[in-house]
């Protein structure tokens, strides 16, 4: 599927875009979905289904959705813009590949769920509520890589992991300007997860705290390490860890409202 311009504005119920069901190996491409009542475009038990290049803008819903068991699907260099909930959602696969994509000004601007062994990276989200979030799910999930992503001055947070979302690996990504304030969220902050590794990261300006581990319901919050991380000139905490969180030496903090506290 290439090259088509596909809008549907009715009044329907979770009227889509386009469907893409129980194809493995399909490729959308150069699309535009845009102002459907639903998601602009679903992708369901497709596993090694590519999904590059396409505008994901003004749909009622998700800008796109990939969901049941999609495994090695890759979703990049995708525009997802003012849709209602998420911009780019992709749950319940392994071994995908979510790189180079772009949302502003959705709900939140990626969201992952029950989603391992995948590489989440080099993408951008900006002037979301929350930028990009990888959740447990119902399963859990575990063995992500999330690198070099950028969650800038968003209306709330940054960068999370939440809820489940187990032993993943955070690395190089870039949370600035969030502005989130009083418990709202702020830059990077993983919560009631456990034994996920920060490394690297870059947290810097935002109305809360910068990095924060913190507990919350349901689940263990830790074993999570940090090191050689920076936070600087946060309102909140610079880096704000809860007990049971490993320092795992080179994190930097200054010029923050709340002295580091890990």
């Amino acid at each position: 599927m290439a090259g088509n311009d596909v809008a549907n504005d009715v009044e329907a119920y979770q009227a889509d875009g386009a469907d893409i069901l129980n194809s493995g190996g399909s490729l959308v491409r150069g699309n535009r979905f845009s102002r459907n009542n639903w998601n602009g475009l679903a992708l369901l038990t497709s596993p090694g289904s590519r999904i590059t290049g396409n505008q994901l803008d003004t749909n009622g819903n998700n800008g796109t959705e990939v969901n049941g068991g999609s495994d090695g699907v890759t979703v990049s260099g995708n525009s997802a813009d003012d849709n209602q909930l998420f911009g780019i959602v992709v749950g319940a696969a392994r071994n995908a590949r979510v790189v180079g994509n772009s949302a502003r000004r959705n709900d939140t601007g990626l969201f992952f769920f029950d989603l391992h062994a995948s590489v989440i990276g080099e993408n951008s989200a900006t002037a979301n509520r929350a930028g990009l979030e990888l959740t447990g799910g119902q399963f859990g999930s575990d063995g992500n890589l999330l690198t070099d992503n950028t969650a800038n001055r968003n209306l709330e947070s940054g960068l999370g992991v939440l809820d489940g979302a187990n032993a993943n690996v955070v690395s190089g990504n870039t949370a600035n300007g969030n502005q989130g304030q009083n418990g709202d969220g702020g830059g990077i902050y993983v919560v009631a997860a456990s034994g996920n590794q920060l490394s690297g990261n870059v947290a810097n300006a935002n109305l809360d705290s910068g990095i924060v581990i913190a507990e919350g319901e349901p689940g263990d919050t830790t074993g999570n390490s940090l090191t050689g991380n920076t936070a600087n000139k946060n309102r909140g905490h610079g880096i704000d860890a809860v007990a049971g969180s490993v320092d795992g030496g080179g994190n930097r903090a200054s010029g923050n409202a709340t002295r580091r506290r890990a």
